[in-house]
């Protein structure tokens, strides 16, 4: 019976050792747990701030994109704007050397006017004088023959 209770004491202190070791793993393993808790909502919170973090650039891009896409149609209505001021200005560029080719023209037309014009000035004073000098030849004749008469 010794040897019986003997044995029953080293059961029930291996028993009680193995509780006191079993406690202390579940101390350790709720200390683990708490942790574990703590880490997961400061993951949490750090995946909620995270969340509006990639709310607020997914929106802010969006912003962007209207922005890109705004600055886009106004860079085509630009490119249109340049390239309409362009062919204006190849037209009046063409306009500009028509004229100045047509005032060459016209100043040599009026180069060649005024030689015509002193031209006929000179002839125009030469006939003058002829007829002056004719004039006077007639007024003698008809003196001439009004003194015959």
């Amino acid at each position: 019976a010794l040897e019986r209770e003997a044995r029953a004491v080293e059961r029930a202190e291996a028993a009680e050792a193995r509780c006191a070791e079993l406690e202390a793993e579940v101390a350790e393993a709720r200390a683990r747990i708490a942790e574990l808790e703590a880490e997961v909502q400061a993951e949490r919170a750090k995946n909620a701030q995270l969340q509006a973090e990639l709310d607020k650039a997914t929106a802010r891009l969006a912003e962007i994109e209207a922005e890109l896409e705004a600055a886009k149609e106004a860079v085509a209505k630009l490119e249109a704007e340049v390239a309409e001021a362009r062919e204006k200005l190849a037209k009046l560029g063409a306009e500009l050397e028509e004229a100045k080719a047509r005032i060459q023209q016209l100043e040599r037309e009026l180069v060649e006017a005024r030689k015509k014009v002193a031209s006929l000035e000179i002839e125009v004073d030469r006939l003058k004088r002829e007829s002056k000098r004719l004039q006077r030849e007639l007024e003698e004749a008809q003196e001439a023959r009004q003194a015959l008469e």
